[in-house]
């Protein structure tokens, strides 16, 4: 399909489940125009929820509905919403798309918006920030993703990046440099 070979994944038992998704960051289903799915596999046939949690080492935090850890990227746009993270970024950084019915559990209900993608979809946005989750979290309450080329944290409830301190070698990660501009002021410091 689009040219590429197309295989099944053995471990998908029924119809509708894409647990090959994103696995090994080299396995992805396949979207109608024949090119990578880039929505996670979670959240298919899931309500997206975002929770307000106190993770350990990083403090306040938002996670989703598995307890998985969601970032923001400061090269995208809040005032105005813009994601730049698109094709081999969003297979490493998933955004968290937008269901039709978001619920918040400890975020102020004003803080959730959402914007199109590239590709058409409705990605979160909260306190106008673009949210994803990234691929080598595998478990709920990992934050692996802070700090990541200095470009990737953790998203606060409040809709600001958490200021909790990075580890001194961030996880290399596949997201491409964008041309988007940057938000915040021109000395290089971001207005959260």
């Amino acid at each position: 399909m689009g040219g590429w070979p197309v295989y099944r994944f053995a471990k998908e038992a029924k119809a509708g489940e894409a647990k090959g998704q994103g696995v090994g960051g080299s396995w992805f289903a396949v979207n109608p125009k024949g090119g990578k799915a880039t929505q996670a596999a979670s959240q298919q046939g899931e309500r997206t929820k975002l929770i307000a949690a106190n993770l350990d080492g990083i403090g306040q935090a938002i996670t989703d509905q598995n307890g998985m850890t969601l970032y923001l990227f400061t090269k995208d746009s809040k005032k105005p919403s813009k994601a730049t993270c698109n094709d081999d970024c969003a297979a490493a950084w998933p955004p968290v798309l937008d269901d039709g019915k978001v619920e918040m559990q400890g975020i102020d209900q004003k803080l959730l918006g959402s914007v199109q993608r590239d590709d058409g979809t409705q990605q979160v946005t909260v306190g106008g920030w673009p949210v994803y989750r990234f691929a080598k979290d595998t478990k709920a309450g990992e934050a692996k993703g802070h700090g990541a080329k200095g470009t990737w944290f953790v998203i606060e409830p409040n809709g600001c990046k958490s200021k909790a301190p990075v580890k001194a070698a961030p996880p290399e990660t596949s997201a491409p440099e964008t041309s988007a501009p940057e938000s915040g002021s021109s000395n290089g410091s971001y207005g959260y």
